[in-house]
């Protein structure tokens, strides 16, 4: 009897320090886990954090580009759009930075108020009414040391230059509908003087019309009115666009009637 229950006693003794061991071993388990999960968590955050700067680098790159086909000379009013798009699109790209890969397209956004919230890229961030926004679609990815995602999606993001482009355009329309009628009787309008004196009030009502969006305007002679065919030149500007590289002025211009011969 007493061996017996020196047996049992060994038994449990031996079954207790299983339980003990097996419950040490679940908590080492349990703790490495959570430091695996933090670790990775860890590198979800930081990839989502390059994922943001390489996504704020590429628009900036974008909104470099668009500002320097704006600044660089006269756009035309009937092709400024689909100029404008095509520097654009031209845009498209990729950012690295370390594992982390966005690569971009970018193209002009739709009109209507729009927001971004990226603030790397304050004041460009969104648009409004009246702006020229600039879509972004964005793929991000991101991986560790052994080619593993951590990370991935796909989203659209808009930008914004504070261009005036659809008051622009209404004021290369109204140049237009000033000059018709000297066109339209063009045998009164033979001589420079003439010309001159005709453009006088049509240029006074322009200079209004473009002052309340901000825009400066000007229509000048440029010649063929000793045939009795003048043209002339209308030209719409905006001063101190704010941009990434600084001020500029975006510039728009018109032919009108036919240039003499």
């Amino acid at each position: 009897m007493v061996r017996r229950r020196a047996v049992g006693a060994s038994v449990a003794a031996a079954f207790l320090f299983s339980v003990l061991l097996l419950s040490n071993a679940a908590l080492l388990v349990s703790s490495q886990g959570q430091e695996q999960l933090a670790a990775e968590a860890d590198e979800v955050s930081a990839t989502y954090i390059r994922a943001q700067v390489a996504a704020a680098t590429y628009g900036l790159q974008v909104l470099d580009r668009v500002q320097a086909a704006l600044a660089s000379g006269p756009m035309q009013c009937s092709s400024a759009v689909s100029s404008l798009g095509r520097d654009v699109a031209m845009a498209a790209g990729r950012e690295v930075i370390d594992s982390t890969v966005v690569q971009g397209e970018a193209s002009l956004a739709p009109t209507g108020a729009m927001t971004y919230d990226a603030p790397l890229l304050q004041p460009f961030n969104g648009s409004k009414a009246g702006d020229l926004g600039i879509l972004m679609n964005l793929t991000y990815s991101g991986s560790d040391g052994m080619g593993e995602v951590r990370y991935s999606r796909s989203i659209s993001e808009v930008l914004s230059l504070p261009v005036s482009l659809p008051a622009i355009l209404s004021v290369c329309g109204s140049l237009a509908s000033a000059v018709q009628p000297l066109l339209s009787n063009s045998s009164s309008v033979c001589s420079e003087r003439a010309a001159l004196s005709e453009l006088a009030p049509a240029e006074s009502a322009l200079s209004q019309e473009a002052s309340a969006e901000g825009l400066g305007v000007s229509l000048s002679y440029e010649g063929g009115a000793s045939t009795c065919h003048p043209h002339f030149l209308g030209v719409v500007r905006q001063p101190g666009v704010s941009g990434p590289d600084g001020p500029f002025t975006v510039t728009v211009e018109q032919q009108l009637g036919s240039p003499e011969q």
